[in-house]
């Protein structure tokens, strides 16, 4: 073995070592995945990067990029980020003025965000995919009308729909000033009869409370 490939495989296994003791370390396993990735350590024992994190760590490609975006978007603010929810929940801020997140990183938990619906459920969609649920939304499309989802039947069916296990859950999601419409409480109300489903309405402030109902 050259000394080149010697140094790389000692490299590797020094990073890997952050990686099994980062449990509680997540921005040193991101910064960990992401020199393995750039500095292309895998093609030590597999083909590919996406390979390596199913095969080695279990780890989805999602979920390895999403660790390794938290570790980067933590170098951005002075105060260290001190756990994976606080890095996504930052993650949202970019959408916001930057007047609007002058204390962001000084704060104990974070504000209320008033960040767009489609950027909200972006995060969202993303949180589910993470963590395993299968979920549908049906998406608008401009008409003749105006914007009109192609649904029969009746009006205000909530925007998301996921499963997993044996939970089904049905998502509003509004802007953080955003309210229910007469149609979409109907909805609920005989949703929320069946006594067999989880119903709820989420803006970006309740993103503490979403994680923990999804994990």
């Amino acid at each position: 073995m050259s000394e080149l490939a010697l140094r790389e495989r000692e490299r590797l296994g020094e990073l890997e070592a952050v990686i099994e003791r980062g449990v509680q370390t997540f921005v040193e396993v991101g910064e960990a995945l992401m020199e393995i990735r750039d500095s292309r350590l895998y093609k030590q024992t597999h083909s590919s990067f996406e390979s390596y994190l199913r095969q080695r760590w279990n780890i989805s490609r999602p979920r390895g990029y999403q660790l390794i975006d938290a570790a980067k978007l933590s170098t951005t603010v002075d105060t260290p980020v001190e756990n994976e929810r606080r890095a996504r929940a930052l993650k949202l801020a970019t959408a916001l003025p930057e007047s609007e997140t002058d204390d962001w990183e000084t704060r104990d938990d974070p504000p209320a965000l008033p960040v767009s619906e489609d950027d909200f459920q972006k995060a969202v969609t993303d949180a589910l995919t993470l963590f395993g649920w299968r979920w549908v939304h049906f998406r608008p499309a401009r008409t003749l009308r105006g914007w009109r989802t192609a649904l029969s039947g009746s009006p205000g069916y909530p925007d998301l729909t996921a499963v997993r296990g044996d939970r089904v859950i049905f998502i509003e999601l509004k802007a953080q000033r955003g309210e229910l419409r007469d149609e979409q409480r109907e909805w609920f109300s005989a949703l929320g009869a069946t006594g067999c489903v989880e119903v709820h309405c989420w803006r970006p402030s309740d993103w503490a409370e979403i994680e923990e109902l999804i994990r």
